[in-house]
This record gives C-alpha cells, sequence and structure tokens, in this order.
C-alpha cells in the first residue's frame, strides 16, 4: 500500500499500520481476538487519515452563512418559511424578498452534500478554483430538523413504524394547499379549501407506490419522517462498471 496523505512527523504510515496488525493477528490465540485486532486496524486507519484542505478564507465563508450572519431579521413574526417552498427559505410577510437560513453552507461544512438539482447553481464568473476529484462517498442520511427536500422531490425517507422497527421508503413531501388531490383520493389525506374551491392532498409524506394504478401514492401515517436523502442514479445511468454517469 503507498502513501499518500500527509502525516504529522513520526507518525506511522497505512502500510506500517497494516503490517503492524498482520502481526498480531497471526499471534491472535482466538477468533475473537483475530476480529479485535482488525478493527483496531480499521480504527487506526481512519484516525491516520487527515480530513481534506480547504483555504481558510473558504471555510470562513461558508460558517459565515452556516451561523445566520448573512441576514438579521429585526422582526421575527414578519419571516415565515412558505408552503411550496423548500423551509430552509424564510420570506418576508409583504413578500418582497427571501432568504436561505445557511443550512446549506452547514451541511458543506459537515461533509454533506445538497444535491436538488434546482438548486445548483453555475460556476461564477472569476472562480479560481477548481473542484477536487474525490471517491463517491456513501449517501449520507439528513435529519428533517435540519433541512427539507425540495416539496415533490421523491427522495428516500426513513421513520419508526408501529412496530418499532426502522422502515426506508421512497417518498415525497408535501406542503399544504399545493397539489390538488384527485378524484380516487382517500378522503382522509384531502382538505378542502374554501377561498378557492379547490381540494389538496393534505400537507406531509407520502410513499411513491407507482405501481399501483391510481393509487400511486400513500400517506405516511404510521409514524413520523425523521431522514430523508437523494434518490441514487437508476442502475441505467450507471456505466458498466457501476460509477455513476459523468
Amino acid at each position: 500500500m503507498t502513501d499518500t496523505t500527509t502525516r504529522q512527523p513520526g507518525s506511522l504510515t497505512d502500510e506500517q499500520i497494516m503490517q503492524a496488525g498482520m502481526i498480531h493477528f497471526r499471534r491472535a490465540q482466538t477468533p475473537e481476538a483475530a476480529l479485535s485486532y482488525i478493527a483496531a486496524v480499521r480504527e487506526c486507519l481512519a484516525l491516520a487519515t487527515p480530513a481534506p484542505t480547504v483555504p481558510e478564507g473558504i471555510l470562513d465563508a461558508l460558517r459565515f452563512y452556516a451561523n445566520g450572519s448573512h441576514f438579521n431579521i429585526a422582526d421575527d413574526t414578519a419571516w415565515d418559511t412558505v408552503s411550496g417552498e423548500p423551509q430552509n427559505f424564510l420570506c418576508d410577510e409583504a413578500g418582497t424578498a427571501t432568504v436561505e437560513d445557511g443550512s446549506i453552507a452547514k451541511l458543506a461544512l459537515q461533509g454533506k452534500f445538497f444535491t436538488d438539482q434546482e438548486y445548483q447553481e453555475p460556476s461564477v464568473q472569476g472562480e479560481v478554483f477548481t473542484a477536487a476529484k474525490t471517491p463517491a462517498a456513501k449517501p449520507d442520511w439528513i435529519s428533517v430538523a435540519q433541512i427539507m427536500p425540495h416539496p415533490g422531490q421523491q427522495v428516500l425517507a426513513t421513520y419508526i413504524n408501529r412496530a418499532s422497527k426502522p422502515r426506508t421508503i421512497r417518498a415525497r413531501y408535501v406542503a399544504d394547499k399545493t397539489v390538488e388531490a384527485n378524484i380516487d383520493a382517500d378522503d382522509s389525506c384531502t382538505e378542502y379549501d374554501e377561498a378557492t374551491d379547490t381540494y389538496y392532498l393534505q400537507g406531509g409524506w407520502y410513499e411513491q407506490i407507482d405501481n399501483w394504478g391510481d393509487y400511486s401514492s400513500v400517506q405516511v401515517c404510521e409514524g413520523d419522517i425523521t431522514h430523508w436523502m437523494p434518490m441514487p442514479d437508476s442502475p441505467s445511468m450507471r456505466d458498466p462498471s457501476g460509477a455513476g454517469a459523468a
């Protein structure tokens, strides 16, 4: 194994750690002891590899937004979230301004990536940095308390069901009075808006079941969605090696 990371003086390379681990593994008297050594080696390797470095100015800029320093609300009652919009966007009562609360910058600082295509901005003129090519990271769960998906966006979502077991589903979040209910919709999942004389799907999470004909989605009622993550690419969008499409 070739050591390609930056180490502190006197620190061991990955290869040295692995060699020491193999010596202890061969000396192990029981399978349990061998597994313990393997776990210890893995932990050492994780600690020995530093996090990617980023220019301090970029970190300061992300912290500026993540801490909400980019806006000042003098009257909390004049700002709120809006049905049909992502819950990390605040709008003023007059409808003249919208501000993102810093959740996207916070995710970036935590090593998580907000991948909603609608909000991927083009490059800014004069950019001097090039995105580092890193191995595809395993998608991480995002807490609904931290940031909500864009209404209508299909995502993977998870919750604890009535049997106290975790359940993962393909779902979408529907904001209040944004999606009209079709004629076959279950009455328990609809609400009537007298002002517009329209029946809407109730706000909440809906499991997507596209092979049920008219009943292509079902409201999640047996538990509260706690986390979500963007949908992965389908196999048809991947190359034969299994990597994501370019």
